[in-house]
């Protein structure tokens, strides 16, 4: 009996130790954020964890969790559970060491129309993205470098217009298929 309350008082202290360790990172969203023209968006490494409407089903029109405008900057971060990740809205964007946990639809995505350039996603995770993990509808001008898709069904997909890209040193397991050209 005593080795069964040890175990209990060992269970229970490394959980709420876990609880202090985390709770100060966890960071509820309930609504969308948006990053706005010019701004630097740092998350200072803390989790975000989507708590508001939508749901982790294929249905587009789901919401993001960020929104980022012209010339934003989004870095630092780690987002959880969002039904869609983050859609880019401006041209001059950069993603800077994101980690995408479990995201629904797709974690970074552009929409058809404007076209948008020079957006530049580096040194970031992608972590069991349901479909797309990048999804670029229109555009042209991307830098994707020194990224991990793991678990994604398809990690990136480029515009079938676009001509000037690069895609370098990123790393691959578990998915569909790689780089498509739409």
């Amino acid at each position: 009996m005593d080795r069964i309350k040890k175990i209990i008082f060992f269970t229970t202290f490394a959980f709420f130790f876990l609880i202090i360790l985390i709770m100060p990172k966890l960071v509820f969203v309930s609504d969308i954020i948006i990053i706005e023209e010019n701004e630097i968006f740092d998350g200072n490494n803390k989790i975000y964890y989507w708590t508001g409407e939508g749901n982790c089903s294929q249905d587009e029109g789901m919401p993001p969790m960020f929104i980022m405008q012209e010339n934003s900057i989004l870095k630092n971060i780690y987002i959880l559970n969002a039904p869609d990740g983050i859609h880019i809205n401006g041209n001059d964007v950069i993603i800077n060491n994101i980690v995408n946990l479990n995201v629904c639809e797709d974690a970074v995505s552009t929409p058809k129309e404007p076209f948008y350039k020079n957006i530049k996603i580096t040194n970031s995770i992608f972590w069991h993205c349901e479909d797309k993990g990048l999804q670029f509808n229109n555009g042209d001008y991307f830098f994707i470098e020194n990224n991990k898709f793991i678990n994604c069904s398809q990690p990136i997909r480029l515009p079938k217009k676009s001509e000037n890209y690069v895609l370098k040193n990123n790393f691959m397991s578990g998915v569909g298929s790689g780089y498509y050209l739409k």
